[in-house]
């Protein structure tokens, strides 16, 4: 739930930006309680650095 994304990064322990980036290019490095591994597909990790960063920007502003 991408409403919950600053609480889900609270609860692994990692700050907002940081926790984002991870879960988009290592999907699999923290899994929510109550949720499987190997949900979500690893593909995003090739996205060019550039895209990479307006997409985390996005998520956690809402702005580009």
């Amino acid at each position: 739930d991408l409403d919950t994304l600053a609480a889900d990064a609270r609860r692994a322990g990692r700050p907002l930006v940081p926790f984002v980036r991870e879960s988009i290019v290592d999907p699999n490095a923290y899994i929510e309680k109550g949720y499987q591994p190997n949900i979500m597909p690893d593909t995003f990790k090739s996205l060019p650095k550039q895209q990479l960063d307006a997409l985390v920007q996005f998520l956690t502003t809402g702005k580009k």
